[in-house]
């Protein structure tokens, strides 16, 4: 009888042996190609590409937040809930945290929770505070890695000799160093290939063995606010670009904005490594035992007509897009920014999702060929790092992927990825040159003010100073209009505007708790550039 699953596999137990000879097959000719709508049997599920009896490597490296050096204090994967192993010397041991947390637990104690009897074996040779060139091939951390690939396979086959040893993939986390060095996006992107291309050769004449790929699996990191000169993300951009031009072989698996860092430096805190690990896992799960390529969820295509620009997005789950400001603290239009060689590039009015996995970017001028669209791109330095921080790096968009994470808390949503991307079509006309010469001028044309950001450290301040220049188009206004202001609940707010009379008012409160504390200055000029100071 063809589509018919045999008779043993319906044997569970041996209580379902006294149903056996009362199990009815369906009544399916086999000539009949379209016969009956009879339910058959469903079909086991496809065997992994990596067989359970087959012990998987993952090797480890990139700067501190690597390794258990990384802060993580204190451990939380203190004991070994399966049978995961780490490579110590030519032996393999129990794989546990001591002092502080890794992401090596995470990732391998999720493998196994999401697929009963994985068994892993973790090694690390990352090295804190390292740039790329410090752990490229040739060097004393690369070399290290290279041996512990095959001492793993010596304690796989003396500490489990009834299974087959199976090298998997390269996890890098790393790019701190080399973003204070201002190392650009193609510099970096150019780096990965590299590593990726010398690290399958190396593994492969190591072992012996020629595989078909050993993909190199990234996080893109989010620190860049606590970095010296790192304002913006053009490792990450790179890390991305990198990616998306060799599927298969370089894998961001997941951006880390959304990610706990620690209070007062650069490092994940235990819990941020510990959810590190569970989507570097997913990512090697699809890739390695599934057998898909794993896209993480990004641009597929930007386009742009006129002053409209639309993002389709591609990776994660394929479900529906939402912009999440309760687990990521909002950000200037949800992350996204938009630059152009106008000589007045367009500023984003509104931010869109559309027909589920579409955003939709509404400019205040019409955008250009040479536009790029950037996502949790910049920051604000001396801020902090976070899904808490304002002026940190993040974005708001994710999908709503239900995949559970081993550690508890919300499932492993698939967050937009760090990225820079050129429009790839553009239709239309750019708009004109700004009426105004002046190209580093704001013109309000009639409405708005320019908002300060909510700095929180601005309540500690114990100086400041605001510096501008600024030009009515004609006739002093007859009503209050706001040229700076901040306002935030509980927080010292300021606004600075033009009164009635040809008068300024500056409003600084003294204290908190204080009232509104002012001062009046007349005697402006309409229609002339003035410089104004306040300190």
């Amino acid at each position: 009888v063809p589509n018919v699953t045999p008779v043993q596999n319906f044997i569970t137990s041996t209580s379902d042996i006294s149903y056996v000879d009362t199990l009815q097959l369906p009544d399916v000719s086999p000539f009949d190609d379209n016969a009956g709508d009879e339910t058959l049997p469903a079909e086991d599920p496809p065997e992994p590409l990596i067989p359970l009896t087959a012990r998987l490597m993952l090797s480890l490296s990139g700067q501190s937040n690597s390794s258990p050096a990384g802060g993580g204090a204190p451990a939380l994967s203190t004991t070994q809930p399966y049978d995961n192993l780490r490579r110590s010397g030519v032996t393999a041991i129990p794989l546990v945290e001591t002092t502080n947390e890794s992401l090596a637990s995470g990732c391998a104690n999720w493998l196994t929770f999401n697929e009963a009897g994985r068994g892993t074996i973790f090694d690390g040779w990352g090295v804190s505070s390292t740039a790329y060139s410090g752990l490229a091939r040739g060097t004393i951390p690369y070399t290290a890695g290279i041996t512990g690939v095959t001492q793993a396979r010596t304690g796989v086959a003396t500490a489990r000799p009834t299974e087959s040893f199976s090298y998997g993939a390269l996890l890098w986390v790393h790019g701190e160093t080399d973003d204070v060095a201002n190392v650009t996006a193609a510099t970096y992107h150019g780096f990965m290939e590299t590593l990726q291309a010398n690290w399958e050769a190396d593994v492969q004449a190591a072992l012996g063995v020629t595989m078909d790929r050993i993909p190199l699996f990234m996080t893109q990191h989010a620190c860049h606010s606590r970095l010296v000169r790192a304002h913006g993300a053009p490792v990450s951009a790179g890390q991305e670009d990198a990616a998306r031009n060799h599927p298969g072989s370089i894998i961001v698996s997941h951006p880390t904005y959304h990610i706990t860092y620690n209070a007062n430096d650069i490092h994940y805190s235990n819990v941020g490594h510990l959810r590190n690990g569970e989507y570097f896992a997913r990512a090697v799960y699809q890739t390695l035992i599934v057998g898909e390529d794993w896209v993480p969820l990004r641009p597929r295509t930007i386009t742009a007509n006129n002053a409209t620009v639309v993002l389709t997005f591609e990776g994660g789950d394929g479900s529906a897009l939402v912009f999440d400001t309760t687990n990521m603290r909002a950000k200037p239009f949800m992350g996204f920014e938009y630059t152009d060689d106008q000589a007045d590039t367009p500023s984003i009015v509104n931010v869109a999702i559309t027909n589920t996995r579409q955003v939709t970017i509404t400019l205040s001028r019409n955008a250009s060929a040479a536009g790029r669209v950037r996502y949790a791109y910049s920051c604000i330095g001396n801020t902090d790092a976070g899904p808490t921080s304002l002026g940190g790096l993040g974005g708001n968009l994710r999908d709503q992927d239900p995949t559970l994470s081993r550690a508890g808390g919300n499932p492993l949503w698939n967050w937009c990825v760090t990225f820079d991307r050129p429009i790839d079509s553009f239709t239309g006309v750019a708009s004109p040159t700004a009426a105004f010469s002046n190209t580093q001028s704001v013109d309000f044309s009639g409405a708005g003010f320019l908002s300060a950001r909510n700095i929180a450290n601005f309540d500690g301040l114990g100086a400041a100073t605001w510096s501008w220049w600024q030009r009515t188009n004609g006739a002093w206004p007859a009503t209050d209009q706001v040229i700076i202001g901040r306002n935030a609940a509980n927080q010292r707010h300021h606004d600075f505007r033009l009164r009635t009379g040809s008068s300024m008012r500056f409003t600084i409160p003294s204290t908190l708790a204080s009232a509104a504390d002012y001062v009046d200055v007349g005697g402006w000029t309409p229609a002339v550039w003035q410089h104004v100071t306040a300190v």
